[in-house]
Protein backbone atom coordinates (compact mmCIF):
# COMPACT_ATOMS: atom_id res chain seq x y z
CA UNK A 1 0.00 0.00 0.00
CA UNK A 2 2.97 2.32 0.44
CA UNK A 3 4.05 1.69 -2.57
CA UNK A 4 1.36 2.76 -4.27
CA UNK A 5 1.28 5.73 -2.67
CA UNK A 6 4.95 6.75 -3.00
CA UNK A 7 4.01 6.10 -6.57
CA UNK A 8 1.05 8.74 -6.61
CA UNK A 9 2.82 11.11 -4.93
CA UNK A 10 5.78 10.95 -7.16
CA UNK A 11 3.71 11.23 -9.88
CA UNK A 12 1.61 14.37 -8.63
CA UNK A 13 4.57 15.72 -7.64
CA UNK A 14 6.79 15.10 -11.29
CA UNK A 15 4.33 16.00 -14.09
CA UNK A 16 6.70 13.90 -16.51
CA UNK A 17 7.10 11.20 -15.18
CA UNK A 18 2.74 10.31 -15.82
CA UNK A 19 2.84 11.21 -19.69
CA UNK A 20 1.89 8.25 -21.23
CA UNK A 21 3.83 6.35 -24.49
CA UNK A 22 2.20 7.02 -27.19
CA UNK A 23 3.87 5.13 -30.24
CA UNK A 24 2.83 4.35 -34.38
CA UNK A 25 0.84 1.65 -35.09
CA UNK A 26 2.44 -1.43 -36.99
CA UNK A 27 -0.84 -2.18 -39.64
CA UNK A 28 1.25 -5.07 -40.91
CA UNK A 29 1.73 -6.51 -37.63
CA UNK A 30 4.96 -8.88 -36.66
CA UNK A 31 5.51 -9.57 -39.61
CA UNK A 32 6.13 -5.94 -41.37
CA UNK A 33 8.09 -5.15 -37.82
CA UNK A 34 10.38 -7.50 -38.75
CA UNK A 35 10.30 -6.76 -42.79
CA UNK A 36 11.42 -3.30 -41.75
CA UNK A 37 14.30 -4.42 -39.27
CA UNK A 38 17.42 -4.60 -41.10
CA UNK A 39 18.21 -6.30 -37.34
CA UNK A 40 16.03 -8.77 -34.97
CA UNK A 41 18.00 -10.73 -32.49
CA UNK A 42 17.27 -12.06 -29.01
CA UNK A 43 20.09 -10.80 -26.63
CA UNK A 44 21.08 -11.28 -23.03
CA UNK A 45 22.11 -8.16 -20.58
CA UNK A 46 25.76 -7.80 -19.57
CA UNK A 47 25.90 -4.99 -17.36
CA UNK A 48 24.13 -1.68 -17.22
CA UNK A 49 24.65 1.91 -16.22
CA UNK A 50 22.36 5.35 -16.03
CA UNK A 51 23.69 8.10 -17.80
CA UNK A 52 22.43 11.47 -18.60
CA UNK A 53 19.67 11.95 -21.70
CA UNK A 54 19.05 15.50 -22.51
CA UNK A 55 17.64 14.49 -25.87
CA UNK A 56 14.79 13.58 -24.01
CA UNK A 57 14.81 16.69 -21.39
CA UNK A 58 16.90 18.43 -18.80
CA UNK A 59 18.16 16.20 -16.03
CA UNK A 60 16.54 12.84 -17.65
CA UNK A 61 18.38 9.99 -17.18
CA UNK A 62 18.97 7.04 -19.33
CA UNK A 63 20.41 3.06 -19.07
CA UNK A 64 22.76 1.98 -21.50
CA UNK A 65 23.54 -1.42 -21.27
CA UNK A 66 25.81 -4.09 -22.91
CA UNK A 67 24.78 -6.99 -24.35
CA UNK A 68 25.46 -10.67 -25.16
CA UNK A 69 24.15 -12.27 -28.55
CA UNK A 70 21.47 -15.25 -27.60
CA UNK A 71 20.40 -15.67 -31.10
CA UNK A 72 20.30 -13.83 -34.32
CA UNK A 73 17.15 -13.50 -36.29
CA UNK A 74 17.66 -11.52 -39.08
CA UNK A 75 20.58 -9.51 -40.16
CA UNK A 76 23.73 -9.23 -38.12
CA UNK A 77 23.76 -8.10 -33.99
CA UNK A 78 27.23 -7.30 -34.26
CA UNK A 79 26.01 -3.96 -36.21
CA UNK A 80 24.51 -3.09 -32.74
CA UNK A 81 26.36 -0.93 -30.50
CA UNK A 82 24.82 -1.29 -27.13
CA UNK A 83 20.98 -0.99 -25.55
CA UNK A 84 19.38 2.30 -24.40
CA UNK A 85 16.50 2.33 -22.05
CA UNK A 86 14.74 6.13 -21.26
CA UNK A 87 14.13 6.75 -18.40
CA UNK A 88 10.21 7.93 -19.42
CA UNK A 89 7.05 6.16 -19.44
CA UNK A 90 8.22 4.04 -23.05
CA UNK A 91 11.17 2.78 -21.22
CA UNK A 92 11.59 -1.09 -20.80
CA UNK A 93 13.24 -2.11 -17.41
CA UNK A 94 16.50 -3.17 -17.52
CA UNK A 95 17.45 -6.38 -16.03
CA UNK A 96 21.24 -7.55 -15.91
CA UNK A 97 20.82 -11.47 -17.14
CA UNK A 98 17.71 -11.39 -18.84
CA UNK A 99 16.92 -12.02 -22.77
CA UNK A 100 14.94 -9.60 -24.31
CA UNK A 101 13.94 -9.64 -28.63
CA UNK A 102 15.37 -6.76 -29.85
CA UNK A 103 14.53 -4.81 -33.52
CA UNK A 104 17.49 -2.51 -34.48
CA UNK A 105 18.74 -0.49 -37.56
CA UNK A 106 22.31 -1.60 -36.87
CA UNK A 107 25.04 0.52 -38.11
CA UNK A 108 26.52 1.05 -35.34
CA UNK A 109 23.44 2.67 -33.78
CA UNK A 110 22.23 1.60 -29.96
CA UNK A 111 18.99 -0.41 -29.83
CA UNK A 112 15.93 1.03 -28.02
CA UNK A 113 14.47 -1.40 -25.23
CA UNK A 114 11.40 0.69 -25.49
CA UNK A 115 7.63 0.04 -25.77
CA UNK A 116 7.79 1.66 -29.02
CA UNK A 117 10.16 -0.08 -30.49
CA UNK A 118 8.92 -3.24 -29.74
CA UNK A 119 11.33 -4.71 -27.87
CA UNK A 120 10.64 -7.80 -24.93
CA UNK A 121 12.07 -9.03 -21.94
CA UNK A 122 11.43 -12.82 -23.35
CA UNK A 123 11.06 -14.09 -19.43
CA UNK A 124 8.17 -11.96 -18.17
CA UNK A 125 5.46 -13.65 -19.86
CA UNK A 126 3.32 -16.05 -18.18
CA UNK A 127 1.60 -17.38 -21.57
CA UNK A 128 4.73 -17.54 -23.53
CA UNK A 129 3.68 -15.35 -26.56
CA UNK A 130 7.24 -13.50 -26.22
CA UNK A 131 8.37 -16.88 -27.32
CA UNK A 132 5.98 -17.65 -30.02
CA UNK A 133 6.74 -14.28 -30.99
CA UNK A 134 10.45 -15.61 -31.24
CA UNK A 135 9.32 -18.65 -33.06
CA UNK A 136 7.14 -17.42 -35.48
CA UNK A 137 10.14 -14.79 -36.54
CA UNK A 138 12.59 -18.15 -36.75
CA UNK A 139 10.25 -19.36 -39.33
CA UNK A 140 9.32 -16.50 -41.71
CA UNK A 141 13.10 -15.54 -41.78
CA UNK A 142 14.53 -18.73 -42.29
CA UNK A 143 11.60 -20.23 -44.23
CA UNK A 144 9.32 -17.71 -45.52
CA UNK A 145 6.21 -18.96 -43.12
CA UNK A 146 3.80 -15.91 -42.68
CA UNK A 147 3.35 -14.38 -39.86
CA UNK A 148 -0.06 -14.74 -38.58
CA UNK A 149 -1.68 -11.00 -38.43
CA UNK A 150 -4.63 -13.10 -36.39
CA UNK A 151 -2.68 -13.25 -33.03
CA UNK A 152 -2.06 -10.18 -31.27
CA UNK A 153 1.98 -10.08 -31.24
CA UNK A 154 2.27 -6.84 -30.81
CA UNK A 155 0.57 -5.98 -27.76
CA UNK A 156 -1.87 -3.87 -29.54
CA UNK A 157 -5.15 -4.57 -31.11
CA UNK A 158 -5.27 -5.04 -35.06
CA UNK A 159 -6.41 -2.09 -37.00
CA UNK A 160 -9.90 -1.84 -38.44
CA UNK A 161 -10.94 -3.87 -41.51
CA UNK A 162 -7.71 -6.70 -40.81
CA UNK A 163 -10.47 -9.26 -40.74
CA UNK A 164 -9.53 -10.84 -37.44
CA UNK A 165 -13.00 -12.29 -37.22
CA UNK A 166 -12.07 -14.84 -39.44
CA UNK A 167 -8.91 -16.22 -38.08
CA UNK A 168 -8.47 -19.28 -36.91
CA UNK A 169 -7.47 -19.45 -32.84
CA UNK A 170 -3.32 -19.96 -32.67
CA UNK A 171 -1.65 -22.96 -31.35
Amino acid sequence: MKRIQVLALLFAWVPGLAMACSCAIVRGGLQELVDRSPIVAVVRITSAERVPDPEHGAGRNAVRAKFSLVENLKGDAADISGLSASDGSCGLPVTIGSDYLVFAKGQGELASLDFCSFARRLDESEDKRQDRQVLAIRRYVSQGVVISTCDNWLGISPPPGSDTERCAPQP
